[in-house]
């Protein structure tokens, strides 16, 4: 391919690109805007959060009734996995868990306990539940055996000691 056909190629989608990035920077102001929105929108919005909040209950509950599903040649590294257990990644799993939740939220108080402190709650609290409902879906739909290796489980029955203020469990 000539250097001037790749070029022609390339535009459209380096131009498409950069649409989608002024569409997103122009979506994201208005996701948490400084003043206050009508109480209906907060009102739908508590509405759409409720409904996440029990989806994500359902799916939880729906999928510790499922047997586990065989084993997959998607994941073949899991097996390896399997009762090797480590403590210490229990506790980096939980520290890490803690602080994808609460440095963003933190972050943002930072500037103020405001209407764009609300706004953006609102965004990031759907955002939260809506990713975990769709990490529990997948999987309840895909019953792959999962490596519990820092869990305590059957094949690895241990404590995290609690002695520290990292441990979350």
């Amino acid at each position: 391919m000539r250097p001037l056909d790749a070029l022609a190629f390339r535009l459209p989608g380096g131009l498409a690109g950069l649409a989608v990035l002024a569409w997103s920077s122009a979506s994201a102001a208005q996701a948490a805007p400084g003043e206050w929105r009508a109480k209906s929108y907060y009102a739908v919005n508590g509405g759409v959060t409720a409904a996440l909040i029990t989806g994500n209950a359902l799916t939880r509950l729906v999928r510790e009734q499922l047997e586990v599903g065989g084993d997959t040649v998607w994941f073949p590294g899991d097996a390896g996995l399997r009762g090797r257990c480590s403590p210490e990644a229990a506790q980096l799993s939980d520290v890490s868990l803690a602080l994808t939740v609460a440095v963003p939220p933190a972050m943002e108080l930072g500037g103020g306990l405001d209407a764009r402190f609300v706004n953006a709650q609102v965004v990031y609290t759907q955002a939260l539940f809506a990713t975990n409902l769709l990490t529990s879906l997948t999987k309840v739909i895909f019953r792959r055996p999962r490596p519990f290796s820092y869990q305590k489980d059957a094949e690895c029955a241990f404590q995290v000691p609690c002695g520290s203020a990292r441990c979350l469990v």
